[in-house]
């Protein structure tokens, strides 16, 4: 019974040396949950020791890692540390954690993580806003609001959220950006709506 450990250890470093050089196997990322189970707490505490790096890319992954196999562990205390890790001082972590708390889809659904995701959509990196978006659509289902009413969303980003979410209440919601106060956004949305055949029915 002692192998099942090593090899939920091997397997997470090899997804973490072929990580760190842009490499993905997605076949490890498919088995990685149901072995973890066999070493869930020692793994957890070396992922959180791991989050609290002072080397920014090991944070990121960490949280990217949470992501996957945070399901198979104790989930309460993974969306904690995730919703911890948007307030990281690196864009890239704060988009990693953003990222993963979107993995874990309506587990992550905490006040506390729905509040801090929320604050992301006022990000100064456009990433972490797109990402901070795309977790609350995969955790609530829905288009968030403070999404469209952030006075700095950029015509790319609204039109981009708008086809991922393609909704009658995305849709209106979108429609508030027509009255944003940069009339060059404006003039970006109408012809970027014009471009676009949505079926609101």
């Amino acid at each position: 019974m002692q192998a099942c450990p090593n090899i939920a250890r091997d397997l997470l470093d090899l997804w973490w040396s072929n990580a760190e050089h842009e490499a993905r196997f997605n076949h490890v990322e498919i088995i990685f949950p149901a072995i973890v189970v066999s070493d869930a707490l020692s793994l957890w505490q070396e992922l959180v020791a791991r989050t609290r790096s002072e080397n920014a890319r090991t944070r990121g992954l960490a949280a990217e890692v949470l992501g996957l196999i945070g399901h198979a562990m104790t989930v309460e205390l993974v969306v904690q540390r995730l919703t911890e890790c948007l307030r990281d001082s690196e864009w890239l972590v704060r988009m990693k954690s953003a990222e993963a708390l979107g993995k874990l889809g309506s587990l992550a659904a905490t006040h506390e993580t729905l509040r801090w995701l929320t604050q992301c959509l006022h990000d100064p990196d456009g990433t972490v806003r797109t990402r901070a978006a795309d977790a609350l659509r995969q955790i609530q289902d829905v288009a968030p609001t403070e999404a469209i009413e952030e006075p700095d969303l950029s015509a790319k980003e609204a039109l981009e959220w708008m086809e991922k979410m393609a909704a009658p209440q995305s849709l209106a919601r979108l429609a508030e950006c027509l009255r944003h106060r940069d009339k060059s956004v404006r003039e970006q949305v109408l012809d970027g709506l014009s471009q676009r055949t949505v079926n609101c029915g």
